[in-house]
């Protein structure tokens, strides 16, 4: 029975709405998952320009596992969670959501840092994440940006609450 329906819902400043989609599949050594194929739109964050009628989406991200929260915060960066299969749960940031080309975080080929199967994909074409934990269980759910403080606050699944800041470097912590 296939899972993964992943699933959420933001708007940017100018308006477009973003649509996150689990991969479908609960095996990470499917070879047919979805989520590497960008011709697929399973395992994908979508953008959708909501002022027109017909449209075809547009992959501003792709190699999604579970991805149940995606935020958009002021300075228009989106932060992507990311839930894992068994290694990792992880936390991505897009810093520029028109670059023009999809952000690629990995999976199935990879789990946060963390290699799943052979492939021919390097750790250097993948988006890493800006925060990973092994503690299971607990899929990343949800998030919120709070500028006042300019930290990133999200939880998990079983209530764990975590705060992540941004060092002068560009690290996160």
């Amino acid at each position: 029975l296939p899972t993964h329906y992943g699933g959420a819902l933001a708007f940017d400043k100018q308006g477009r709405s973003y649509l996150s989609t689990g991969d479908g599949f609960p095996n990470p050594g499917d070879l047919n998952n979805p989520a590497q194929n960008l011709k697929d739109l399973r395992g994908k964050i979508l953008r959708l320009d909501v002022s027109k009628l017909k449209q075809d989406p547009e992959i501003v991200a792709y190699g999604i596992r579970n991805p149940w929260g995606v935020t958009i915060d002021s300075k228009n960066r989106m932060f992507v969670l990311q839930c894992g299969q068994g290694e990792a749960e992880a936390v991505y940031l897009l810093n520029d959501l028109y670059s023009g080309i999809p952000a690629n975080l990995g999976w199935p080929v990879f789990e946060g840092s963390v290699r799943m199967r052979k492939d021919s994909l390097i750790r250097n074409d993948v988006l890493a994440p800006i925060f990973e934990t092994k503690i299971r269980p607990g899929c990343l759910t949800g998030g919120v940006y709070l500028d006042d403080i300019e930290s990133f606050l999200f939880g998990d699944w079983y209530g764990t609450i975590g705060l992540l800041k941004q060092k002068e470097n560009g690290d996160w912590y």
